[in-house]
């Protein structure tokens, strides 16, 4: 049986041990042999681990010398050795197991006391030990000997990833920030060395680079790497707006769309990054923290149905007030600020990830558009179809009107009508993208 490998990327704090096991065991859940799904519950088991098993490339770092000795390592050369060596330990490994399908992570920026590197930038003598003699190779042509089929780059709230980054290390949420924002761009530079040949890349630029976060459901990600033929969705969705009311039937409502949406299709959700409620945050005295709350805070995740590992009791996390004032105030005068920069940013290259977008209640406030999502529908306008669904009071709404376009659907009614009339758009759309890349064993 021959190997096929995801590579997948994130910075350290992203869980992305966790997140892959989570994914192998729905890999496991998903098979028409019952023998592996019996084994869903237990990936690590020798034969699941025969149909999908995962590895690190910094591993062999870890276990020889330790990630604190590798990063502060002042002699460039030895650092550039371990990590080529760490590769060749994992490539080793693959090609001893030979599983089916081999989840492979790796750090493609690697931060220190406020310096970052990346092995893309490295290259290394492969053989012999002298010029004459050997060769040289740079870690794309390494990254090509996986023979990956895609590049995922895994992404989590930055409050989030500084909780699990090892106690005793100093870093900024501005410089987690930052270095999240490296890795997603050396992401897309690797898949455009490694699949840029392909015809389907001008059109589809993330094709073999897809941010995804890693409070999504394994599901969501079981699909857009195996399921390639369903239809991903972005959900377009108030969430301002709900979450300052009093009462919970708003975000109750958003959920409830939000979870229609995930039982059958690929879907990017807006709710699995919060970062936004960072700026809504008290910044009296040197400490506050974030904690699960639809007004104040973070909107909880649907914890029952996660790659991430993280729960309830994380929470509530402590932050330090210079950090989050740092990212939160204006960069320019009436601007916005730094995170909400990232945000708008974050949610338009989901929405370029899409094959169309499902709108949900674009009105919320009644009288006028939310500012968010008609930003976002403006962004899409003309390029990906939208699926707007309306209040029956609305469905006149000349807002609404402006911004429709070919070949946009608008589904008018209460939720229990134009949910399961959406739903059955959305399993007759068609995606007009690329063809299978990974083929699911069976």
């Amino acid at each position: 049986m021959e190997t096929q490998s995801v590579l997948f990327t994130g910075i350290a704090g992203t869980d992305t041990r966790n997140v892959l096991r989570a994914l192998r065991a729905e890999i496991l859940r998903q098979h028409s042999d019952s023998h592996y799904r019996a084994l869903a519950d237990d990936p690590d088991h020798s034969i699941a681990r025969v149909l999908v098993n995962q590895y690190c490339v910094e591993d062999g770092i870890a276990d020889s010398v330790g990630m604190e000795t590798f990063l502060t390592d002042d002699d460039k050369g030895r650092q550039r050795r371990r990590w080529k060596d760490s590769f060749f330990r994992t490539l080793e490994a693959i090609n001893r197991d030979r599983p089916g399908i081999a989840l492979v992570s790796s750090h493609l920026a690697f931060q220190r006391v406020s310096h970052i590197f990346s092995p893309l930038a490295w290259r290394f003598k492969i053989g012999a030990l002298t010029a004459e003699q050997g060769q040289t190779e740079d870690a794309i042509s390494l990254f090509r000997s996986l023979n990956p089929v895609c590049c995922v780059n895994l992404i989590d709230d930055i409050y989030s990833v500084k909780r699990r980054i090892k106690p005793g290390t100093v870093l900024r949420l501005r410089e987690i920030i930052t270095w999240r924002q490296i890795e997603s761009f050396l992401t897309d530079l690797l898949a455009k060395s490694l699949f840029g040949a392909d015809a389907s890349f001008e059109d589809w630029p993330y094709e073999y680079s897809p941010v995804f976060a890693v409070k999504h459901p394994p599901l969501s990600l079981f699909r857009l790497l195996f399921r390639p033929n369903i239809p991903r969705v972005y959900a377009c969705i108030p969430v301002s707006d709900p979450r300052k009311e009093a009462v919970r039937t708003g975000t109750a409502r958003v959920e409830a769309f939000v979870r229609t949406l995930q039982s059958e299709f690929t879907v990017f959700s807006p709710l699995t990054i919060d970062e936004k409620p960072l700026e809504l945050l008290p910044k009296a005295g040197d400490k506050t923290s974030i904690a699960l709350d639809f007004s104040k805070g973070r909107w909880p995740p649907f914890f029952d149905d996660m790659l991430s590992s993280e729960r309830p009791a994380d929470y509530p996390i402590e932050l330090n007030v210079d950090e989050i004032s740092e990212l939160s105030r204006q960069m320019s005068p009436g601007g916005k600020s730094e995170i909400s920069r990232h945000v708008r940013e974050r949610d338009y290259r989901l929405i370029d990830q899409a094959d169309c977008l499902a709108v949900y209640r674009i009105m919320y406030k009644g009288s006028e558009p939310s500012s968010g999502m008609y930003a976002e529908v403006i962004y899409a306008k003309g390029r990906k179809p939208c699926y707007y669904v309306l209040d029956p009071s609305q469905g006149d709404s000349t807002e609404v009107k402006t911004l429709q376009a070919e070949p946009d659907v608008i589904l008018v009614g209460e939720d229990g009508d134009t949910l399961p009339r959406l739903t059955e758009k959305l399993r007759n759309f068609r995606p007009k993208r690329r063809i299978d890349k990974v083929h699911f064993p069976s």
